[in-house]
C-alpha cells in the first residue's frame, strides 16, 4: 500500500471513528433549509429563526447596508433589513452566515495546521454559491435557492476532510504532516463522497446532497434533473478562471468547460462572465 493509499485509508477510519470531531451542522442552518423547503413559510417564521443568533442577525443587517443591497438609508434593524432584501435573499444570506460556523476550528493548534486554507475555502464556496444564484438568473435555469444551496456545500467534504487531518496531527494520531500533493490527492479522491453522507446524517435535501455527490462527475449528460448540477458546475470553473478557489483543480477547469458546453454558453458569453463574476468576488467580500 503506496502513501496516498495509507492516508486514504487513515481519513476514512479517522472520520469513522471519530465523528465528534466533526463540526456539528449548525442548528439555525438546519432550520432555515426546513422552513425554505416548505411551500407556505411565514416571513415572520425567518425572522425568528434569525432572531435565535445574534451573529447570523447582525450579518444580515450588515448585508442589507452592504453594496449589493444598499438602499437610500443605513438601517440597523432586522426586519427592516429584511423588508429591502425580500425574504428569498435574507434567507440565503442568513443560511451563509449560519453555515460560516463550520469553518472555525476550536483549537488554534489545528487552525495554524492549514492555516492559509480556512479562509479561501469559505471564500470561495459564498462567491460559488452567489455566483451559481446569479447565473441560474441569467439563464433562466432550476430555482435559484436550490441552487444556492446546493454550491453552497458542494465541497463540504474538503473542509471535512481537512479537520480531520487538522485534528490528526493535533492529537498525535496521524505521524507526519502530509505533503500538499498527498493532501490534493485525498481531497480529490475522497470529498464527495465524504462531504455528501455528512449532507445527508445533517438531513439535508436530496438535491443538495446529490450535488455533493455527483459535481465531479465525468461529463453528466444535460438533463432536466441535472440542469442545476451544470449551473453549479460552471459557477465552479469561474470561480477558478477568476483564480479564488483554494485549490487549483484541473479537473475543476475540466467541468467548469463541460458544462460551458452543455448549456450551450458561447465564448464571448463566457468572458462576460468571467467579468461578472470579479466583480460579484469583490461585492461577496464586503458581505460579511
Amino acid at each position: 500500500m503506496n502513501g496516498d493509499d495509507r492516508l486514504m485509508v487513515w481519513v476514512h477510519e479517522s472520520i469513522q471513528e471519530h465523528p465528534g470531531e466533526l463540526p456539528s451542522f449548525p442548528r439555525v442552518a438546519g432550520s432555515l433549509v426546513s422552513a425554505l423547503e416548505q411551500q407556505d413559510v411565514e416571513i415572520a417564521e425567518i425572522e425568528s429563526l434569525i432572531h435565535q443568533d445574534q451573529a447570523i442577525a447582525a450579518d444580515v443587517i450588515r448585508a442589507a447596508n452592504s453594496p449589493i443591497y444598499r438602499g437610500v438609508s443605513s438601517i440597523d434593524r432586522l426586519d427592516t433589513a429584511i423588508m429591502r432584501m425580500g425574504f428569498s435573499e435574507t434567507a440565503k444570506i442568513a443560511m451563509a452566515s449560519a453555515c460560516r460556523s463550520l469553518y472555525d476550528l476550536r483549537e488554534r493548534t489545528e487552525f495554524e495546521v492549514f492555516a492559509d486554507l480556512w479562509q479561501p475555502l469559505w471564500h470561495e464556496s459564498m462567491v460559488c454559491a452567489f455566483g451559481a444564484r446569479w447565473l441560474s438568473h441569467k439563464l433562466k435555469i432550476g430555482d435559484d435557492g436550490r441552487v444556492f444551496l446546493g454550491a453552497l456545500f458542494r465541497d463540504v467534504g474538503s473542509l471535512l476532510i481537512l479537520k480531520t487531518l487538522a485534528s490528526g496531527l493535533v492529537r498525535g494520531r496521524l505521524d507526519a504532516h502530509p505533503s500538499l500533493d498527498e493532501v490534493n490527492r485525498v481531497l480529490s479522491t475522497l470529498h464527495a463522497s465524504v462531504g455528501a453522507d455528512y449532507l445527508r446524517k445533517a438531513g439535508m435535501p436530496d438535491h443538495v446532497i446529490g450535488v455533493a455527490q455527483e459535481h465531479h462527475a465525468a461529463d453528466p449528460p444535460l438533463a432536466p434533473d441535472t440542469l442545476e448540477l451544470h449551473v453549479i458546475r460552471l459557477s465552479g470553473g469561474l470561480c477558478e478562471q477568476i483564480g479564488i478557489s483554494a485549490f487549483s483543480a484541473a479537473e475543476q477547469g475540466k467541468e467548469g468547460a463541460q458544462s460551458m458546453k452543455a448549456l450551450e454558453i458561447r465564448p464571448e458569453q463566457y468572458e462576460s462572465y468571467v467579468d461578472e463574476f470579479q466583480n460579484l468576488e469583490t461585492q461577496v467580500s464586503e458581505l460579511f
